[in-house]
């Protein structure tokens, strides 16, 4: 990342590092736990999942290269989006619409131009982010979000001393998401399993320098998640998207500066239409997916109706 473009710093390294030197793992018994209160009477379905629950929007950017892991509140999330980023690795953007938050989430990492586009849909929600390359920064105070990056929250972030910067910084979630928008249909439909599909124990789904692996469990009903061939995520989602889309260079020319190097950062065009493979119950059915605006939300049919899927948490890769 431009190192000149760190959010995080325009607050002060001292008021951003609240908390540090103390273990992320101590702090939520390493789950994230329950934020103490919700944002919504639980009465209310959740349209991300489809279980009781609504609340108010809450994306966060989650670091996901291996000293990253394992990732504290993944496995509270409604939705985890999988994106590229450079240099072929992968990125989580997790978006929790229940009325109940984990009380930490993190890794925290940057922000990038995929994630604008992806979030348009949801209405305006809070966005926790660490920080972002120069030119985004402009385009990230205009964008129809909550912005809560460490420049305008500071003492919601802490560094946790359980590994080492920048795969450590973590955000309390507690009041992030005052003024974010409740959640809505995003074009997700939950139901019984359709008839057709084939069966898959397993699924594998790869970015250029990021694999994934889902294999179903049934005593679970849920799919456990091997990341880069090794790693285990702390999620178990019951639904998996494998959402094949057209991955270009930034539209506005954002370029990464790690290392020295100018790498233009990945943009996966979510806007449009495609195929792609949808995973639940221990069965793979291909299916047509529609967005025709940012604006609108990702319809996803199979033989021309909507694909239900099972209530719970789903995971979209964007490959």
């Amino acid at each position: 990342m431009d190192k000149k473009a760190k959010v995080g710093a325009v607050a002060g390294v001292a008021a951003v590092l609240v908390g540090a030197g103390v273990g992320v793992a101590t702090m939520v018994g390493g789950g994230g736990g329950p934020a103490p209160s919700p944002s919504v009477a639980s009465g209310a379905v959740d349209p991300l999942s489809g279980l009781p629950g609504k609340g108010s929007l809450l994306v966060v950017k989650i670091d996901n290269v291996g000293p990253a892991r394992p990732a504290v509140g993944l496995a509270q999330a409604d939705i985890v989006y999988i994106e590229r980023v450079e240099g072929g690795l992968s990125r989580i953007i997790a978006v929790y619409g229940g009325a109940q938050k984990p009380s930490v989430i993190g890794p925290v990492r940057s922000a990038r131009e995929t994630d604008l586009q992806v979030l348009s849909a949801f209405g305006k929600p809070a966005f926790a982010y660490s920080g972002a390359v120069s030119k985004f920064v402009p385009v990230l105070k205009r964008a129809d979000v909550i912005n809560v990056a460490p420049a305008e929250k500071a003492r919601a972030y802490f560094r946790s001393t359980d590994r080492a910067a920048p795969h450590n910084l973590f955000v309390r979630t507690p009041g992030l998401t005052d003024g974010a928008s409740v959640a809505k249909d995003i074009g997700l439909h939950f139901g019984a399993l359709p008839a057709g599909g084939a069966a898959a124990a397993s699924a594998n789904a790869g970015l250029p320098a990021a694999t994934f692996r889902f294999t179903w469990n049934d005593a679970a009903a849920s799919y456990a998640v091997l990341m880069d061939g090794h790693d285990t995520a702390p999620a178990r989602p019951e639904n998996v998207i494998i959402q094949h889309v057209k991955v270009t260079d930034s539209p506005r020319g954002f370029v990464d500066t790690n290392g020295g190097g100018k790498v233009s950062e990945p943009f996966s065009q979510t806007v449009g239409s495609g195929t792609a493979t949808v995973l639940r119950d221990g069965k793979e059915f291909t299916v047509n997916w529609s967005r025709p605006n940012p604006a609108a939300g990702t319809t996803f049919t199979y033989h021309g109706k909507p694909f239900p899927l099972h209530r719970g948490q789903t995971w979209i890769v964007l490959d």
